[in-house]
């Protein structure tokens, strides 16, 4: 994804260096040197940023509103059921 995690994962090839990494889930790319001139990439995965003790940790949560959750969940659906006919297009065998 990065430099960051690239070098981390370069050379461990051989059986001595192999070490157990965490793998990052969730990442957000904080600043983008695309937007910011002069600036580099900075990630933050699963809420930190990998060696900067300055930042704090940020709880990673889902931004969707949990109103709109509780709403979609009350809410009954009538959906129709749609009634196919078959014809000298179909394809495959007729259902019984």
């Amino acid at each position: 994804m990065n430099g960051m995690m690239e070098s981390s994962h370069s050379g461990s090839r051989s059986g001595s260096h192999h070490h157990h990494h965490h793998k990052a889930r969730n990442y957000k790319l904080i600043t983008d040197p695309f937007l910011n001139k002069g600036g580099s990439k900075v990630y933050r995965y699963d809420g930190n940023i990998p060696n900067d003790p300055t930042c704090p940790p940020v709880q990673v949560r889902d931004p969707r509103s949990q109103i709109t959750r509780i709403w979609t969940r009350l809410e009954l659906l009538d959906i129709p059921v749609p009634r196919f006919k078959i014809d000298a297009n179909y394809v495959g065998d007729p259902p019984h």
